[in-house]
């Protein structure tokens, strides 16, 4: 990844839900007074508001300051999310 804010990519905030769900279900450290998972809630949070489309059922390709670049591309996009939004939920997320 990168040290620029922008642009946001789903493979970042696939990778984000993926490890910090592990985590939780390995019950590995998270950062320091947050509980383990809390983490994986709140990317998984994020990008269900900012990256995914309730209209098409399609999560967005990169979004950036300006331009959002609603890419629909299976392999690289949705094939991901569908594996971390997996992961998540199978870690215990998403119960409240």
């Amino acid at each position: 990844m990168s040290d620029q804010r922008y642009p946001y990519d789903i493979h970042g905030a696939a990778q984000g839900i993926i490890t910090f769900s592990l985590a939780r279900a390995h019950g590995a450290g998270t950062p320091p007074g947050e509980p383990p998972g809390q983490v994986a809630d709140r990317v998984a949070d994020w990008t269900l508001r900012h990256m995914f489309d309730p209209a098409s059922g399609w999560f967005h390709y990169q979004r950036g300051r300006l331009i959002t670049k609603r890419v629909r591309l299976l392999r690289w996009c949705q094939a991901w999310m569908v594996r971390a939004l997996g992961v998540y939920l199978e870690s215990g997320g998403g119960r409240d």
